[in-house]
């Protein structure tokens, strides 16, 4: 966090793997706080969901070994009896 023009401010590095997703290398945006407990809380559940949203990139450029074999649901079919059937 950082505290200018008396108000709390968001401010992080963009990760290095991650950096060819986003246009800049740091994000910094106002909470728009001037408490510092609720400046806080909300630095922690915007780093949560950051961390979340990187975990999905992250993923997306994992090479899957033996990709091509793996079923997709699409042709699944499903065997489950249905209520008015069971009746």
């Amino acid at each position: 966090m950082l505290y200018r023009d008396c108000v709390y401010h968001y401010m992080r590095r963009v990760p290095y793997d991650l950096i060819a997703h986003y246009d800049v290398k740091r994000l910094c945006f106002s909470l728009k706080t001037k408490s510092a407990s609720a400046a806080l809380s909300a630095s922690k559940s915007i780093n949560q969901r950051l961390e979340d949203c990187c975990l999905g990139l992250r993923l997306q450029n994992i090479n899957i070994p033996a990709i091509q074999v793996v079923r997709s649901n699409d042709n699944l079919q499903d065997n489950t009896i249905k209520l008015s059937e069971a009746c």
